[in-house]
C-alpha cells in the first residue's frame, strides 16, 4: 500500500508537470527526459505490468485533469481578459497594506462566468464573507513585474483576472463568516502587540514566523534571512505547523486527556494556525500530513513520513491542479522530503548517540535539506544560500523556541505573556544574519537561463544515481559532483558577466534609475526620484551579486528622494554621493555626464542617451524617460513605459547592443 500510495503520487506530479510545460517548447524533451527515467526506474525496481499501468493511468488522469481544468477554468476566465464588465463576489481573502488593501471576490461576471478575481481597493470596509459589488471594470490579467511575479503566483491560487478602473461599489455586509473575521481580527491586534512590546523589526520577525505576514518587516532582514538560508522561518508550512500541533499534543498528554479528545483538539488547533496565517498551499499540505500523524497514533500505527507526503501532495493535486505553479507548495513538499526522508536515509549510518555524533547528524540533515532545494531555491529566488546547514543548525532551534513562545502567547490572547523573551531571541538572530549575510560566501546568484538548466539537469543526474544503484554513497558523491559543478558554472558565469559593460534600467513605468556596471563595480542614478525606485534598485544588486557602488547620484537632491535610497546608502557606502546637480565623472573604461536632465555614458565610443520624452539626443542607444508612452521601441530608440521597463543593455565586445529582459 505505501509503495503504490508513493508512485501514485510521485506518477500524478509527473503529469500535472508535463502538463504545465504542454504548451512551451521544453515539453517534448522533458517528455523523452522523463519516459528515459521512467524506463530506468522499472527495470531497477522491478515493477510489474500491473504497477506499470497503474502507474500510467495516474499519469494520464493528472494531465487530463489539468489539461480540463486549463480549458474550463482558465481560458475560461481568460475570454473576459482586456474587457469591461461587471462583478458581483464574496470575500474570500484580504490583505491589508498601508494605504488600502487587495481583496479576492468569488463571484460571477456579468451574472453569468464563475471566477475569482483581486481588486484593489484604498478604502473600502468590507469583512470576510460581505458581498462586493463592481457596477463597471476592466478586467485583466495580473501581470508580473520585475518586482514580484504575480501571474504565476496568483494562478497557482485560482485567480486569473484583475478587476481594475472600478465603479459604482457597493458592499452588502453580510456577517457570515463570524469565526474567520474574529481570528482575522485577533492576529491584527497580536501582531500589534507584538510590534509594541519588542519594536517593528523583532515584532514583525515574530508575526512572521506565526501568521506568516512578512509585509511590515524590512526588506533588508528578508534578504539576510533568505541568504542565511532560513528565510523558510517566514512561511507557515511544516515546520510551524509540526511544532505547534506537537507541543499541544505532548502538553494534553502530560495532562492525562484521553487520545479521542487530543485528535479532536489538535485538529481544531491546526484548523485555526492554517486560518490565521490565510490558508497558504504549503500549510494545508503540512496540516493533511499532521492530520495524517494524528489518525496513525489514533489507530496505534506507526506513521511513515514518505507515504503521508504522498498522499498530501496527491490530495492538493487533485483539488489544486494548479497548485503545481506555487513555489511555496513546491519548496515546503521539496524540503518535507529532504527531512523527513532523504536527510534520514542519508545519515542512517552516522554516529547518534555522543553530543559530537547527535551534532554531526543534525548538520547532515541541514545539509541534505540543502541540497534537496537548492535548485527550487534558485529557480523562485534566482540565489542559493551556501551557508545553509550551520545556520539552520544553529538558529533555527532559537527561532522555534521564540515562536512557541509567541504562539502562547497568541492563543492565550496575551494573558499568558513571556513574549520579550522572544525579542531577545530573535534580536540575536536579526544581528548575526545580518553579518552573515554580508559575507561574500553566504551566497551565490544565477541569472543566467543556461545555468539555471543546469542547476534542474544536474539534480535529475542526482535523481538518476540514485534509481539506479540505490547506494547512499554514489548517492553522496554524485550530489557532491553536482553541487560543484553548479558552483564552478555560477563562478564562470558571474566572471563573465562582472567582465561586461552592462547599463540596466530600472523602475515603474516610465521612471528611470539607472546602473552602470563594470568588473564589479557599479554607479547608481536615480533621474526621476519615485519611492519605489529604491526597491528596483536593491533587487537587481541582489541578484547580480553588487556589493561595491562606486558613485550614487540623486538628481533631484529632494529630502523625499534622499530618505526613499537612506537603507542602500547605509548598506552599500557608496564611494561618492551626488545629490541634485549636474555632473560628469570618467572611469579607465568610460565616461559620464549629466546635464539639463540628460546623461550621458559613453563606453569605448558607444554611447548611451538617458533623455526626458520630447528631449530626444540621438545616440548609439537611446532611452526616453519621464513620458506617458505605453512602452515603445523604434530601432535604437527606446521609449520606457508599462509594457516595456526593467531591462539589461550589455556590450559583450563584440560592439553589438544586446538587450535582456529583467
Amino acid at each position: 500500500m505505501k509503495r503504490k500510495m508513493i508512485g501514485a503520487a510521485a506518477a500524478y506530479l509527473a503529469g500535472s508537470f508535463f502538463a504545465s510545460f504542454f504548451e512551451t517548447g521544453k515539453a517534448p524533451a522533458l517528455i523523452i527526459a522523463a519516459a528515459a527515467v521512467m524506463a530506468a526506474a522499472c527495470l531497477r525496481m522491478k515493477l510489474t505490468r500491473k504497477d506499470i499501468a497503474f502507474l500510467s493511468v495516474c499519469f494520464a488522469s493528472a494531465f487530463s485533469i489539468f489539461m480540463m481544468y486549463t480549458a474550463f477554468h482558465y481560458d475560461g476566465a481568460m475570454y473576459y481578459s482586456q474587457t469591461d464588465g461587471s462583478f458581483t463576489g464574496t470575500v474570500s481573502e484580504i490583505r491589508e497594506y498601508e494605504n488600502g488593501a487587495s481583496y479576492v471576490l468569488k463571484g460571477k461576471i456579468d451574472g453569468e462566468t464563475s471566477a475569482e478575481i483581486m481588486v484593489y481597493f484604498y478604502d473600502l470596509d468590507a469583512e470576510y464573507g460581505d458581498i462586493i459589488n463592481i457596477g463597471s471594470c476592466r478586467f485583466s490579467a495580473p501581470k508580473d513585474s520585475y518586482l514580484y511575479k504575480s501571474n504565476m503566483s496568483l494562478r497557482s491560487q485560482g485567480i486569473f483576472l484583475q478587476a481594475d478602473k472600478t465603479e459604482d461599489i457597493s458592499v452588502v455586509h453580510t456577517h457570515s463568516h463570524r469565526l474567520k473575521n474574529f481570528l482575522m481580527r485577533h492576529r491584527s491586534r497580536m501582531t500589534e502587540q507584538f510590534r509594541e512590546t519588542l519594536g517593528d523589526d523583532a515584532g514583525s520577525y515574530l508575526a512572521g514566523m506565526i501568521f506568516g505576514e512578512k509585509q511590515g518587516l524590512d526588506d533588508d532582514i528578508q534578504i539576510s534571512l533568505y541568504r542565511c538560508g532560513i528565510g523558510h522561518i517566514l512561511a507557515v508550512s511544516g515546520l510551524h505547523v509540526s511544532v505547534a500541533a506537537l507541543f499541544i499534543m505532548g502538553l494534553m498528554k502530560l495532562l492525562g486527556i484521553n487520545r479521542y479528545v487530543i485528535f479532536a483538539l489538535t485538529e481544531l488547533f491546526l484548523a485555526v494556525l492554517v486560518s490565521m496565517a490565510n490558508s497558504p498551499v504549503s500549510a494545508r499540505r503540512a496540516a493533511v500530513m499532521m492530520t495524517f500523524l494524528c489518525i496513525s497514533g489514533l489507530l496505534r500505527r506507526r506513521n511513515d513520513t514518505f507515504n503521508s507526503l504522498s498522499a498530501a501532495v496527491l490530495l492538493i493535486c487533485v483539488l489544486e491542479p494548479y497548485a503545481i505553479y506555487s513555489g511555496g507548495f513546491l519548496l515546503s513538499a521539496a524540503g518535507t522530503f529532504g527531512i523527513g526522508v532523504f536527510a534520514p536515509y542519508m545519515t542512517n549510518k552516522l554516529p547518534g548517540t555522543a553530543i559530537c555524533g547527535r551534532l554531526l547528524r543534525s548538520f547532515a540533515a541541514a545539509l541534505c535539506v540543502s541540497i534537496i532545494v537548492t535548485p527550487l531555491s534558485i529557480k523562485y529566488f534566482g540565489e542559493t544560500s551556501l551557508i545553509s546547514p550551520f545556520v539552520n543548525t544553529a538558529l533555527v532551534p532559537l527561532c522555534t523556541l521564540a515562536m512557541v513562545i509567541g504562539m502562547i502567547h497568541v492563543f492565550t490572547g496575551g494573558m499568558i505573556s513571556v513574549i520579550p523573551i522572544s525579542g531577545g531571541l530573535i534580536r540575536f538572530v536579526i544581528s548575526v544574519t545580518d553579518k552573515l549575510s554580508r559575507l561574500d560566501i553566504a551566497h551565490f546568484s544565477v541569472r543566467d537561463e543556461k545555468l539555471l538548466n543546469f542547476v534542474f539537469i544536474c539534480a535529475a543526474a542526482v535523481i538518476a544515481v540514485q534509481i539506479l544503484f540505490s547506494s547512499r554513497a554514489f548517492t553522496a558523491i554524485a550530489a557532491a559532483a553536482a553541487c560543484a559543478a553548479v558552483f564552478t558554472g555560477s563562478l564562470i558565469s558571474s566572471t563573465d558577466l562582472r567582465s561586461r559593460f552592462t547599463v540596466a534600467v530600472l523602475g515603474d513605468g516610465a521612471n528611470a534609475t539607472v546602473i552602470v556596471s563594470l568588473g564589479g563595480r557599479s554607479d547608481v542614478i536615480d533621474l526621476c526620484g519615485r519611492d519605489s525606485a529604491s526597491q528596483y534598485v536593491e533587487k537587481y544588486l541582489s541578484e547580480a551579486g553588487i556589493c561595491d557602488i562606486g558613485s550614487f547620484a540623486l538628481t533631484r537632491g529632494d529630502t523625499q528622494q534622499e530618505e526613499s535610497f537612506s537603507s542602500i546608502t547605509d548598506n552599500f557606502a557608496p564611494q561618492k554621493y551626488i545629490s541634485g546637480s549636474d555632473f560628469s565623472f570618467s572611469t579607465d573604461e568610460y565616461y559620464m555626464s549629466y546635464e539639463e536632465r540628460t546623461l550621458t555614458v559613453n563606453y569605448h565610443g558607444y554611447t548611451f542617451v538617458f533623455a526626458p520624452a520630447g528631449e530626444i539626443t540621438r545616440g548609439d542607444m537611446t532611452v526616453c524617460y519621464g513620458g506617458k508612452n505605453n512602452g515603445r521601441r523604434y530601432g535604437d530608440i527606446i521609449f520606457l513605459g508599462e509594457d516595456l521597463n526593467n531591462f539589461e543593455m550589455t556590450l559583450p565586445g563584440s560592439g553589438v547592443c544586446q538587450i535582456r529582459r529583467l
